[in-house]
């Protein structure tokens, strides 16, 4: 600690530099105990230590010696197969939301109100093709069946994207 009291001014001799002073007695506030009086007119450049120059070059494409451009694109070919396949299988069990949409229908507001237990909804699609959407994006089409005591879905279609 300084045994400088905090009202005195903090003068630096060299005109460029900032100069802190304590404000008058008048001047004081619980917000601002000090002002800045003055700025330096300039300052010079100090290179951080541990940080290479990058030069003008920076955002040109060009690259510093002993170093390698990062691609534009990721590499794709037939090298690459084993990894994407081990990629694929550390996916593999993240569960997926599936449904399957077997039409749609647009009503107003007065025929939603008037539904009831055994009211029956016009649907835009036919019974006989569903929509599989996978994560809200359809993937697939097919046909409901009968599997035991249960409906499934038999794919005929897989929807590119």
């Amino acid at each position: 600690m300084s045994d400088t009291p905090p009202e005195a001014a903090l003068k630096v001799p060299d005109e460029r530099e900032a100069t802190l002073e304590a404000p008058d007695e008048s001047e004081q506030t619980e917000q601002a105990p000090f002002r800045l009086s003055s700025l330096a007119e300039e300052t010079p450049a100090v290179e951080p230590a541990g940080f290479p120059d990058l030069g003008p070059d920076l955002g040109t494409g060009a690259t510093p010696e002993g170093t390698v451009p990062r691609p534009e694109a990721p590499l794709k070919g037939p090298g690459k197969s084993g990894a994407r396949a081990l990629d694929i299988r550390l996916l593999s069990d993240i569960p997926l939301e599936v449904t399957v949409e077997l039409g749609r229908a647009v009503l107003t507001v007065s025929d939603l109100l008037a539904l009831r237990p055994g009211s029956v909804v016009e649907l835009t699609a036919s019974a006989s093709t569903v929509d599989v959407v996978v994560n809200g994006r359809l993937v697939a089409r097919g046909d409901v069946v009968v599997v035991e005591d249960s409906f499934g879905v038999r794919v005929t279609e897989i929807v590119e994207p």
